[in-house]
């Protein structure tokens, strides 16, 4: 059985689909489209206008032959007079398995410039070694560039360029922006909204890239921290942008919501490291960790200054299996310098709902003088708030001869003390 425990209320696990409905500027900063393959030189293709001198066998009788036979008659010479001596295979590179790679190798190891890649398509372009670059400013985006980029020459030997990248010196006297300098993958999402319709190199089943996160929610309980803004690469490896909008405001908002406001996402599991699972354990089973992870993250506080991501799960490896501690939700009190009510209050409770300890509320105010034409304002009961809840006063008066207009409602110019 999970156990509970209070730690700031908990918030529904945050959503990326939420429709919203007032525009926003994209941001500066994004992903630079790239591409890790780029073909220069005619796709390999077989010779439809070639035929044996001889039968006029074509590149499509050759596919058909028996694997041992086919490679036989790929190795021979060209047997039509007039024409090239090339091997057959020349001709019908696609029916003889003998076209060049069109795949760039899956690493470059350093200095493997002037190695052959014979086995290569000629013109074949290669990026290598991803990096953010720029960041020396705001007029300097910070994009992810491929730092080397292999050829495959003519002479079927890859040649190296490398991107100059220069270093900078900000207005601050640092260095370029983080995380510039730092390894990026093209494959994933931009750092920052990209630009709509640029190349893309993302998966169409891949989940939507998310930015431009805000504070969404009318009390301290319900706020989240949503994106709202959405990139996805199409089947054309075209960035397709979603602006989505912001909620009107409801009523009855509370003081200082920082509704609208730029804010982080929360962590989906801490520590974010290899160290705890990215999925939630199960309780009661094995496990071989020596610190407490935690899950299932919200927005938490009370005012604008002392909102942060708590954990709605902690799960702790004890005795080799999970054990789960539910974070038990404690609701945000009304602000302590709530005034009196305007009417005499209904509720027990005072400090519960906002009331500071101490505070006097006096109500119904009568006409307490016994002299005929004169007026004195007093309260006839009269609620302390205290740890215990309101605490009531009331007060008799009486006159041996009381005058007409004796205990007639009054409104007190100064509010008497408590006697």
């Amino acid at each position: 059985m999970p156990t509970a425990i209070s730690r700031g209320q908990s918030t529904p696990r945050m959503a990326l689909a939420m429709m919203l409905g007032l525009l926003f500027a994209t941001m500066a900063l994004y992903a630079s489209p790239t591409n890790a393959n780029v073909v220069a030189s005619p796709l390999c293709k077989d010779d439809l206008q070639w035929t044996f001198e001889k039968n006029g066998e074509n590149c499509d009788w050759i596919k058909s032959l028996p694997k041992k036979k086919r490679k036989k008659v790929c190795n021979r010479k060209n047997e039509r007079k007039g024409t090239s001596t090339k091997k057959i295979k020349k001709f019908c590179p696609v029916a003889c398995d003998a076209c060049k790679k069109t795949d760039c190798p899956k690493k470059f190891k350093k200095g493997n410039t002037e190695k052959k890649c014979s086995k290569y398509q000629p013109g074949l372009t290669c990026e290598s070694n991803y990096k953010y670059t720029g960041g020396c400013g705001a007029d300097d985006p910070i994009n992810c560039n491929a730092i080397d980029t292999y050829t495959c020459e003519k002479d079927l030997k890859w040649s190296l360029s490398t991107l100059d990248v220069a270093g900078c010196v900000t207005e601050s006297g640092d260095g370029p922006l983080f995380p510039s300098g730092e390894t990026c993958d093209p494959a994933e999402c931009p750092l920052a909204l990209p630009e709509p319709w640029t190349d893309c190199d993302l998966a169409p089943t891949q989940d939507q890239c998310a930015y431009n996160y805000q504070y969404f929610g009318c009390t301290f309980e319900t706020l989240q921290c949503y994106p709202s803004a959405f990139a996805s690469c199409n089947e054309e490896k075209k960035w397709e942008i979603m602006i989505s909008g912001m909620q009107e405001p409801c009523l009855g908002m509370d003081e200082g919501i920082p509704f609208g406001d730029t804010c982080e996402p929360c962590s989906e599991v801490k520590p974010e490291d290899t160290i705890c699972p990215s999925d939630r354990p199960t309780a009661g089973k094995s496990c071989d960790i020596g610190v407490d992870c935690e899950y299932d993250f919200g927005i938490t506080g009370c005012d604008a200054l002392d909102l942060q991501c708590t954990a709605a799960s902690i799960f702790a490896c004890s005795e080799g299996v999970w054990l789960e501690a539910v974070v038990d939700p404690l609701p945000c009190l009304p602000p302590l310098t709530r005034k009196c009510p305007d009417s005499k209050p209904s509720d027990y409770a005072c400090m519960q709902n906002g009331y500071e300890v101490g505070l006097v509320c006096n109500y119904d105010y009568r006409n307490t003088s016994c002299e005929e034409g004169k007026e004195v304002c007093s309260s006839l009961e009269t609620y302390e708030c205290s740890e215990y809840g309101w605490l009531e006063i009331a007060r008799d008066f009486f006159c041996l001869e009381p005058p007409k207009d004796f205990l007639n409602e009054c409104d007190p110019v100064v509010i008497e003390p408590k006697s």
